[in-house]
């Protein structure tokens, strides 16, 4: 590491009084311009720079060279691991979660000759998540791994900044977009703040990105051989958007109707399949078999859900009417109830509802058990719209200022709430399915959530004992076995849940 006396670079020092005068000299040619300008010599370009929202989506070129910032002249960054252990990581990332829907379908770079080729930010996002996988379904990490793995987050996160502010161009690329997204998805699934905080800047920067790549606009112009490359990196980045909307318990960034690429088994595009599920238009659901087309719907249908719970958190139900006549209470049906904004949400949550039930029935065959699992707590949350309240009450998120509404006010667990989340544990089985529940990312908050619902349940109406609420221990087992880091902080809470002596705090 070069120290700031040895370092040659003029902000590295007190300027003196040439630096001062040679600072404010124009010269014809800058030493920036020719920087830029062997720039894009090496990158086959003219000198000429495109506009940075109208680039095509491009998976870049495999050349030599083609991290084109000046790595030499780094100093003070993370130092990276030796070639073969970065070579043993990536080939145990691609096993254990290459063979996910949307990464399989945009295919990951750094197979076979392009071993050697892959910018540092992406190897080091490989090898954090393979870093985790290493324990996969047979028990928590220690501690060292996992002081290992939020080092090489924060190393390829480090390495992004850097590359970023020295050559924004390569920020331009599809591979810069799978390699951010990756190092995002370990950050939200921390424990540690400054890790979670890396994971949704990380998070803001992909969609930045992303959207650069216009990924938000209609596969027209699209090369048929990028299509489904383009599709399967836009599904995944969505699917981190929602898992990170669930676990801050905020609005989505993305919502469903920014979704206008095409399907991954199917010929239309994915706004119009989603429209379908509001629709009698059954029959073009039928035409996809892909089960990364069930996911991405299902996403969506959560994503807008998600939207109309936190904007309309003042907006309480309308309330039952006491009749002074006969001493009971009456309920009115929603279309008698006068246009207001409680109407507007019942009939979105009706039509949602329905819409998961065409989803079902089209995509009963092709979803994955961890799809099913999240198309239980999607029906969840329909029927218990303040689940994030749950995690306040708990003292498991008091540290997080993110959940809107009053606090104190909790909602009765109806019989149907507590029957979705066992539906949900019973289709999560870890050590059973240990790559498939690694790749389903979603599986730690949904999990959390069902847990705290049947906590709820028991403790809310005083009619559960002591021993029911050992079922929690059922969720801590699951989250047990997924090498997330945040899943230790959350089994830990719900086995504090269980003790008698203080059921109300984690």
């Amino acid at each position: 590491m070069v120290t700031l006396s040895e370092s040659g670079w003029v902000g590295d020092r007190q300027p003196t009084e040439d630096d001062v005068y040679q600072a404010n000299q124009r010269p014809q040619v800058t030493w920036l311009h020719e920087y830029k300008a062997t720039l894009l010599a090496s990158m086959g370009k003219t000198v000429h720079t495109p506009r940075v929202r109208r680039l095509p989506f491009q998976r870049g070129t495999a050349m030599p060279g083609a991290c084109t910032y000046p790595l030499q002249q780094l100093y003070d960054m993370p130092t990276l691991p030796p070639r073969e252990e970065l070579d043993r990581l990536r080939g145990l990332f691609v096993a254990a979660f290459g063979s996910q829907f949307f990464l399989e379908a945009y295919g990951l770079p750094g197979t076979g000759s392009e071993r050697s080729q892959l910018p540092p930010h992406l190897e080091l996002a490989y090898a954090t998540i393979a870093s985790i996988a290493l324990p996969l379904g047979h028990g928590r990490i220690n501690a060292e791994e996992t002081g290992r793995a939020s080092q090489l987050f924060n190393a390829g996160a480090r390495y992004y900044v850097v590359m970023t502010e020295t050559d924004n161009s390569e920020s331009r690329s599809a591979t810069t977009v799978l390699s951010t997204s990756l190092l995002a998805t370990y950050g939200l699934l921390c424990a540690a703040t400054n890790d979670r905080n890396w994971g949704e800047s990380l998070l803001g920067w992909t969609l930045t990105m992303a959207r650069s790549l216009r990924w938000h606009e209609s596969d027209q112009g699209i090369a048929s051989s990028n299509r489904s490359q383009r599709s399967g990196l836009i599904g995944y980045v969505f699917t981190v958007a929602v898992v990170h909307a669930l676990i801050f318990g905020i609005s989505p960034l993305v919502c469903g109707r920014d979704l206008k690429t095409g399907m991954l088994g199917a010929s239309c595009d994915i706004m119009t399949a989603y429209s379908a599920l509001f629709s009698s238009n059954v029959d073009l659901l039928d035409s996809s078999k892909h089960p990364g087309d069930a996911l991405i719907l299902l996403l969506a249908l959560i994503s807008d859900t998600l939207f109309t719970e936190l904007t309309s958190h003042i907006v309480q139900a309308v309330p039952d009417i006491d009749d002074p006549e006969t001493g009971s209470t009456r309920k009115y049906p929603t279309r008698l109830i006068a246009g207001s904004a409680a109407r507007e949400r019942m009939e979105i949550e009706e039509w949602t509802t329905r819409a998961l039930r065409r989803w079902r029935v089209a995509f009963a065959g092709v979803a994955t058990q961890e799809t099913l699992a999240l198309s239980f707590y999607l029906e969840l949350r329909l029927t218990y719209p303040r689940i994030d309240v749950l995690l306040w009450q708990c003292g498991y998120e008091q540290r997080l200022q993110t959940i809107s509404g009053d606090n104190t006010v909790g909602q009765e667990i109806m019989e149907r709430s507590a029957h979705l989340a066992w539906l949900v544990l019973d289709h999560v089985d870890v050590r059973k399915r240990p790559h498939e529940s690694l790749q389903a990312i979603w599986l730690t908050p949904i999990l959390f959530h069902s847990a705290l619902i049947i906590w709820r349940s028991q403790t809310a109406t005083g009619q559960g004992t002591t021993g029911s609420l050992k079922a929690l221990g059922l969720f801590a087992h699951e989250l047990d076995a997924l090498p997330w880091p945040c899943c230790d902080v959350m089994s830990t809470c719900l086995r504090s849940l269980q003790a008698p002596t203080a059921p109300g705090r984690c």
